[in-house]
């Protein structure tokens, strides 16, 4: 069952193996920037009011033609939306974002639908004849960047078990070129020099080791994690760029979402 409720995550789909909680680091001298990253992983959603199944709002003007009218470096018109999916004994809810950009909607779209059938294919895996084991995900996109030079993007996952002591998550990120819709490595900003692997890792011991109070060698632990990372959850921001981490990936104890800007060069 699937329901519109209203308008309102490598650049892979993640959902095999990501049975850890989400970490984001953001690197900037200055979620990081996450749309600016605005939110923190501790702070739930926020609320918004219910709507039938079968009302639609619809801007003043819509993104594919606003935007196609935006001058190199304007922001772009983004538009918000919430679904709700049903299968069997999963329940995923979905706030995701378009940009009137079909190249990047229709990829973005991809990555959602693949992400949920990964998700599905998962639970029925571990408790497919467990009855009485339900799973709400939680698929929220939030937009970091979005103007005629570029469209970044981040997806935050978060699954809650039935019984499960506390929520799972993940998070993958996309890059754009916002004029072709191609879409952007994060292995090609390292290759360019345009992020200094040294530095960013620097930055990420300097973030991290003081949230891990309590760890022993907590800074021997994260610069391990981090000496052979490929930092593939990266966005850029209006002053830099952004790294997202996975944070059981780092030390499990951790379960909050971290993020860490650095500045460009």
């Amino acid at each position: 069952m699937e329901m519109a409720i209203g308008m309102r995550r490598a650049s892979v789909p993640f959902g095999v193996g990501m049975k850890k909680i989400i970490l984001t680091i953001c690197i900037c001298g200055g979620l990081v920037c996450t749309s600016a990253c605005s939110k923190k992983a501790d702070e739930p959603l926020p609320e918004k009011p219910q709507q039938a199944a079968s009302e639609t709002v619809v801007p003043d003007e819509t993104p594919a033609k606003a935007n196609a009218d935006a001058e190199k470096g304007d922001k772009l018109v983004v538009e918000n939306h919430e679904t709700e999916k049903k299968v069997d004994n999963m329940s995923f809810v979905m706030k995701t974002q378009t940009y009137g950009i079909e190249k990047i909607d229709a990829r973005l779209s991809q990555a959602v639908k693949a992400l949920v059938a990964s998700e599905i294919g998962e639970f029925n895996d571990a408790f497919g004849n467990e009855k009485d084991v339900s799973m709400t995900v939680t698929i929220q996109q939030e937009t970091v960047r979005a103007d005629k030079n570029g469209v970044d993007v981040v997806f935050k996952l978060e699954r809650s078990v039935t019984g499960a002591a506390h929520p799972s998550g993940d998070v993958m990120t996309f890059m754009f070129n916002a004029e072709t819709g191609d879409e952007i490595s994060a292995a090609s900003l390292f290759e360019s020099g345009a992020i200094s692997r040294e530095k960013l890792t620097s930055r990420c011991v300097e973030v991290i080791v003081p949230l891990l109070e309590g760890v022993d060698d907590a800074k021997g632990i994260v610069e391990n994690a981090l000496k052979d990372k490929a930092f593939e959850h990266v966005v850029r921001t209006d002053k830099g760029f952004r790294v997202y981490f996975a944070p059981e990936e780092i030390v499990g104890p951790y379960r909050q979402i971290i993020e860490v800007d650095l500045d460009a060069e």
